[in-house]
């Protein structure tokens, strides 16, 4: 019971510490919703056309993200002191960026390894997607992509569970992956608003399929096989896991859709409206 509650309280300070992290990291990397401002706000009355406003910013962005080493703002000029100002200001997005990225990690760690049920060798029912796919969504593909591995691998080793076998990882890798690569370079939205909920439901349930019948499956079969010791034969062993998944993961996947539209609406629409009602 106290293991419990520990658990509980980790898990909502997570939770606390990833939505305000979150709230801060969506509309930096949603750069999309800046570019739709330049016409109402009237940037282009100050004497620069729309292609040198769109590049001072996404310069004085990358710097401040740290994809790259010296700060420019297109043809913008700056002193010194300014660039000064925005190397803080790096260390601060940064951090926020980091912070999020080991909430969502330890969060993950949480759900897979102490709050999961497992089934058998080839089994466990668990909700630890939903930190991986967030991280994808808000984050982009290859922060998805090291949250997935990183909690993979610790948790792992927190948990006992012995060796750490990589192709079990393929599952969460293409969870981060492909739900960083749908929201930045498909939809192309934060898919924060209510018309967007089927997108957020296709990557849910895409993802969730390809982790849960593809890679899951054939993985966690090795698994069982490799490093548990099953001796039943390879073809058998995987109907068997099939047929245990799809009594269980669809519903898994349902209730992942619901959360992560519920909690990425929570922490991306205040901050658009905040931007809404200033611009």
């Amino acid at each position: 019971m106290k293991t419990s509650k520990l658990l509980s309280v980790a898990l909502s300070v997570l939770i606390a510490l990833a939505v305000l992290t979150g709230s801060i990291a969506v509309p930096l990397l949603c750069r999309s919703f800046y570019y739709a401002h330049i016409g109402p706000m009237r940037l282009e009355e100050y004497g620069l056309s729309r292609e040198e406003i769109k590049t001072a910013y996404n310069q004085m962005m990358d710097f401040c993200l740290g994809r790259r080493e010296n700060f420019a703002a297109g043809v913008l000029a700056f002193s010194q002191s300014g660039a000064d100002h925005f190397a803080d200001v790096r260390g601060l997005f940064l951090l926020d960026l980091r912070v999020l990225m080991a909430a969502l990690t330890a969060m993950q760690i949480i759900l897979a390894r102490f709050l999961s049920i497992q089934v058998s060798d080839t089994l466990r029912i668990s909700f630890e997607s939903i930190p991986v796919i967030l991280a994808g969504m808000w984050l982009g593909p290859i922060p998805g992509a090291i949250v997935a591995v990183v909690a993979d691998f610790l948790g792992t080793i927190l948990s006992g569970y012995g060796t750490w076998f990589p192709p079990l990882v393929l599952g969460p890798l293409s969870v981060g992956i492909l739900s960083g690569v749908s929201t930045k370079y498909i939809f192309r939205s934060p898919l924060a608003e209510t018309r967007d909920t089927w997108k957020v439901a296709v990557i849910v349930v895409t993802v969730g399929i390809l982790n849960s019948f593809v890679f899951g499956l054939i993985g966690s079969t090795m698994y069982s096989i490799l490093v548990a010791g099953n001796t039943t034969a390879f073809p058998v062993l995987m109907w068997t896991n099939l047929i245990q998944r799809l009594a269980t993961k669809p519903l898994t996947i349902a209730v992942n859709a619901v959360a992560v539209t519920i909690v990425n609406r929570a922490v991306y629409k205040p901050v658009v409206r905040q931007i809404l009602s200033r611009a």
